[in-house]
């Protein structure tokens, strides 16, 4: 799919307006939206505008009247990297969840935390501690009340026995606000259940008591699979799972959306064992009993995405693809799964804008973020650096480019890249004997501080930088 495509449209779903990223010569593929809070939209995904075979994440930020504020590519040479998908956060900045961001390919999963103009402050690795989960695809990226983040997708991991990752399974990551891995599961790989229970992982929601998530849970050794519920506690153990649509030959269920903490809408896409296809829409319980299903299509392609409406009333989309063509829909659903009625008050649009919005396709010319190593490859990034030294008189402390924040967890090692200063820091030194001789608060705008040691005595000093409360470098100064 070459042009992104943002459509607007009115309560009733007609097309307010529409705007196209591009004329289709090069690549400009859309992942993820979401609403900015002075009434913009912020997109992801990825394009080729750098390289037709190795493919860039980008960003656009439009603003109340659809027109471009600004755009980023992300790149890195010879690598295919995947904007899948990002989120406003009430402070203007945003959360961006990326698939393998790195120099050396490799599937891997990245969240980065991007500033109102879209710089990184920091950004964080997934699944580092063990080897033997591959993250296959990200599909749904969750900002939760408590300022934690939710990721769910589908990873490989091989079996008891096996060495390669043959075996795919629903993967989740909780992250907190500053993207340390609170837990990070490939889940059904261990489970206190008599049956395997895995397959693909699409999306979750959180209530007051569990994480729910919707998955397609493949029964083996027939290649059979079922739209399932699977439930997870809030420290990341699997609970329960219950296939909502058994006996399939195909099934998945691809969105969920949170009524209240008892009752979920489900979007599922299954055919059975003749071969009849259905597209519809479940209201369940959390155990994953049918109150009520609503057949929206029947076709091969499972639900695309969900949301509820200020009004509680469901969103759901899909695509198909047609005589060479993509068809998209939307249908619109009461609380009781019924289609919603046709509004016909009349109503404000687009008053954030002075003047009318219209369609149109836009060109634009996005700046540049280089891919970059990370940190802990490129050790100068990390590392304060002192000259002259040895010295006796003015010595230069210039800090490090970048905070690298190293934590353990109860089951992994956390390593965060921080690309931007934003509290102060405390710099400490302390002489051979371990004795603290001078302390001095460094801000964030202050890359360098000069240090007189000339009335020091002659010998070996340690200065430690500590942000947070966690030593994040640390240099030996001799002094002659």
């Amino acid at each position: 799919m070459k042009i992104g495509w943002i459509i607007k449209t009115d309560i009733n779903g007609n097309i307010l307006w529409e705007k196209q990223l591009g004329n289709g010569t090069r690549m400009w593929a859309l992942d993820g939206i979401d609403k900015t809070p002075d009434g913009g939209v912020i997109v992801a995904g990825v394009c080729d505008t750098l390289d037709v075979d190795w493919w860039d994440p980008f960003i656009v930020k439009l603003t109340a009247c659809g027109e471009i504020e600004w755009c980023h590519v992300f790149h890195t040479d010879n690598d295919r990297d995947y904007g899948m998908k990002i989120k406003a956060l009430p402070d203007g900045s945003y959360i961006f969840l990326l698939k393998d961001w790195e120099v050396n390919p490799s599937n891997s999963v990245w969240l980065m935390h991007l500033d109102v103009n879209g710089a990184i402050i920091w950004e964080q690795r997934y699944f580092q501690s063990d080897t033997l989960v591959s993250p296959y695809n990200e599909t749904a990226l969750d900002v939760l009340p408590d300022g934690k983040y939710l990721v769910t997708g589908t990873c490989y991991r091989p079996d008891s026995g096996q060495v390669q990752p043959y075996w795919v399974w629903p993967m989740m990551i909780m992250a907190d606000s500053t993207g340390e891995a609170v837990w990070e599961i490939p889940w059904g790989y261990a489970l206190p259940f008599p049956d395997w229970v895995n397959g693909e992982g699409f999306q979750s929601i959180k209530t007051d008591h569990a994480i729910y998530s919707c998955t397609s849970n493949y029964h083996g050794p027939d290649p059979n699979y079922s739209p399932c519920l699977i439930k997870t506690s809030l420290t990341g153990e699997p609970v329960s799972y219950h296939d909502l649509i058994p006996n399939t030959a195909f099934g998945k269920a691809s969105t969920i959306t949170r009524l209240s903490d008892s009752v979920f809408f489900i979007g599922v896409g299954y055919q059975n064992t003749s071969a009849h296809s259905t597209l519809s829409v479940l209201k369940t319980d959390t155990l994953g009993s049918i109150i009520k299903e609503t057949i929206l299509n029947h076709t091969d392609f499972i639900p695309w995405d969900a949301i509820l409406t200020q009004d509680n009333k469901l969103l759901i989309t899909a695509w198909n693809f047609i005589d060479n063509k993509y068809l998209f829909y939307l249908w619109k659903l009461n609380q009781n799964l019924d289609f919603d009625s046709i509004y016909t008050q009349p109503r404000v649009y687009d008053s954030l804008c002075p003047y009318p919005v219209t369609s149109s396709t836009l060109y634009f010319q996005c700046d540049l973020v280089v891919g970059m190593e990370e940190p802990v490859r490129d050790i100068e990034k990390v590392k304060m650096h002192i000259y002259p030294n040895p010295g006796n008189g003015i010595i230069h402390v210039e800090f490090p480019e970048c905070i690298q924040k190293q934590t353990e967890t109860k089951h992994l090692t956390v390593t965060t890249i921080f690309h931007k200063w934003y509290n102060d820091s405390d710099m400490e030194v302390f002489d051979l004997f371990g004795r603290l001789i001078f302390r001095q608060v460094v801000s964030p705008s202050e890359r360098e501080v000069l240090l007189d040691v000339s009335k020091w005595s002659k010998g070996m000093y340690y200065l430690r930088l500590s942000n947070g409360g966690t030593v994040v470098a640390t240099e030996k100064v001799v002094v002659n």
